[in-house]
């Protein structure tokens, strides 16, 4: 009975935190509006910092590291079809880590080359949630690219 009740106790403390393990679905905060006038010519860039403390070799993922919550969460209107997701870092071995507007999941680490990552999502109406991450879990500047 006291075994039980340790395993128990120790379920829940445990719980939270398993939860917290792995990356989460949209971030209000990071909550940008992104329209096909957006991409331009050099496609629509964004500033971030790479990198995070969650490990994604325990989330189903080959590895790296990002936040918990995504780096942008993009309301995508009127943005139909393929969009290539890429990453500009020289000298960083980032990585992509991104939920499309359908629900699919895309992890990339290095097609771009130059330890640059590049995903080709098909964008519809709805969330584009995606992480910027680093395969080495260190933290540098990067420019998150859409077009």
């Amino acid at each position: 009975m006291m075994r039980a009740i340790s395993l128990a106790f120790g379920l829940i403390l445990v719980g939270p935190l398993a939860a917290q393990a792995c990356p989460t679905l949209g971030n209000p905060m990071a909550m940008q509006i992104v329209t096909e006038a957006d991409f331009g010519d050099q496609g629509a860039r964004f500033p971030v910092v790479a990198g995070g403390d969650v490990y994604l070799g325990n989330c189903g993922y080959p590895g790296g590291y990002t936040i918990t919550q995504p780096d942008f969460s993009f309301d995508m209107r009127g943005v139909y079809g393929p969009i290539q997701v890429s990453v500009d870092s020289p000298g960083c071995d980032t990585l992509l880590l991104i939920n499309g507007p359908d629900g699919s999941w895309y992890y990339d680490d290095d097609s771009s080359g130059d330890l640059m990552p590049w995903v080709e999502v098909i964008a519809s109406d709805g969330l584009l949630d995606v992480w910027v991450g680093t395969y080495g879990g260190d933290y540098c500047n990067a420019t998150l690219i859409l077009y």
